[in-house]
């Protein structure tokens, strides 16, 4: 045990540099986390590709589409997701996964 303590205390005096065996992870995330963002209906677009575009694929769609038509009303014909009106702008929800909220990670 002494010996195996003493080859590493030698190693680190020795200034040996470590290599890592596991790639370098970078994590970028929109730190505006007060503001929604905003997003004007195209022709041919539907509700569930615009809230994809903003907030992934894993993103729960169902509760972000009732949460968008309910704070958007006047985008929406009869308070119908599948009836949107083309030229209104949509204010979307915040925090939801998106570019705004920050996630806690934990490398093991």
């Amino acid at each position: 045990m002494k010996l195996k303590a003493a080859c590493v205390l030698i190693g680190v005096m020795c200034g040996t540099t470590a290599v890592a065996q596991e790639p370098f992870v970078v994590l970028h995330y929109n730190t505006n986390t007060n503001e929604s963002e905003s997003h004007t209906i195209q022709r041919g677009e539907t509700l569930n590709g615009i809230l994809r575009k903003y907030f992934g694929a894993t993103a729960s769609l169902k509760s972000l589409a009732r949460e968008t038509v309910d704070g958007n009303p006047h985008a929406f014909r009869g308070g119908d997701p599948n009836r949107m009106l083309m030229g209104q702008r949509l204010k979307l929800p915040a925090g939801h996964g998106g570019a705004g909220e920050v996630d806690d990670i934990y490398f093991f």
